[in-house]
């Protein structure tokens, strides 16, 4: 091969290289789409977050607490808006940077995938901390109403085991059913996007 044939060799490389941009960039933008769309979904479950912390706290006044549950109810309130806010302030920067990403390069798209797989991680387990929160302040609405049933209730679980076995896997049984619900939630509302994200990513691999 002389100077000539590997100067029309090297000049073919680089035509191809050339054609093979466009489709790549193609590739990237068919990835804003569904971007948009999980960053559209996470604010609305944010707006939807924050109107039913708002709910809870008027509980007390919606549903008549006994004063004596008061302090207890909005003590464990104040803590469950500090765990909130932790959550909301990452949900709001990772919509914040997502919104500020321009998808030109492979690497910008990666970084938006795992930050997209972690916000969603987080929101599964803002979820689960919330739960022990959910179940302290229903006990205490029902003791504030029915506490003498309550009351019964438990000293016959405790007489009869099999009363208390029931009340139990019915426990295990409802915390079971939220973390289905979550994890349902989760990939119906955003894993479809993710899929997207990720297949893009899968062909600009190819």
């Amino acid at each position: 091969m002389n100077f000539d044939d590997i100067k029309d060799a090297w000049n073919n490389d680089e035509e191809n290289e050339k054609l093979r941009v466009p489709a790549s960039i193609d590739q990237l933008k068919s990835a804003q789409l569904p971007v948009e769309k999980l960053r559209r979904g996470m604010k609305g479950e944010m707006y939807v977050q924050l109107f039913s912390l708002l709910i809870i706290g008027l509980v007390p006044q919606i549903i008549f607490l006994s004063p004596v549950f008061v302090v207890p109810f909005y003590t464990l309130y104040v803590a469950m808006l500090g765990v909130s806010a932790y959550y909301f302030f990452k949900l709001y920067v990772f919509y914040k940077s997502s919104g500020a990403v321009t998808l030109t390069s492979k690497e910008s798209l990666y970084e938006l995938y795992y930050e997209a797989r972690l916000s969603i991680e987080m929101y599964k387990s803002y979820t689960y901390v919330l739960c022990p929160f959910g179940l302290v302040m229903g006990a205490l609405l029902i003791l504030s109403h029915r506490g003498a049933a309550l009351t019964n209730l438990y000293d016959f679980a405790v007489a009869n085991e099999q009363v208390a076995l029931i009340l139990s896997a019915s426990l295990v049984t409802s915390l079971f059913s939220v973390f289905l619900v979550t994890e349902y939630w989760t990939k119906s509302s955003y894993g479809k996007y993710i899929r997207q994200i990720k297949s893009v990513l899968d062909e600009i691999k190819e």
